[in-house]
């Protein structure tokens, strides 16, 4: 746990040269490995209040996001296996997440209105 109230961890309260307690133990955080440094994209809706909708904004979780969706070969096990790098030739960067633009992800338009700071910041 974080603290005496068992709130736990998130992810993005570990970063690089930041200092971490896990059971009284204080540890620097120096690295990351190749998952943690990855671009990362979340989805979510924007919903008004009484709208009729569904109250779960995160339509895509964060994950990386490959450009061409289709663009796998056709013998590749796609209902156990999740793609790598290997199969994929290109992903979505922050430079790829400007406002106005309009991105294809996993075969649906989507029009970038708003970015996270981290975002802002990344691609600038």
């Amino acid at each position: 746990p974080k603290n005496d109230l068992g709130d736990c961890w998130h992810w993005s309260e570990l970063n690089l040269a930041t200092e971490v307690t896990f059971y009284g133990k204080v540890f620097r955080i120096v690295n990351c490995d190749k998952w943690t440094s990855w671009c990362l994209a979340e989805i979510r809706e924007v919903h008004e209040p009484n709208d009729g909708r569904e109250p779960f904004p995160v339509l895509l979780r964060r994950q990386r996001l490959q450009k061409l969706h289709n663009d796998v070969p056709s013998d590749f096990p796609s209902i156990t296996l999740e793609v790598s790098d290997k199969e994929v030739k290109a992903w979505y960067t922050p430079m790829d997440f400007a406002l106005g633009k309009t991105l294809n992800i996993m075969g649906r338009k989507f029009l970038m209105t708003a970015r996270s700071q981290k975002t802002r910041t990344e691609s600038s």
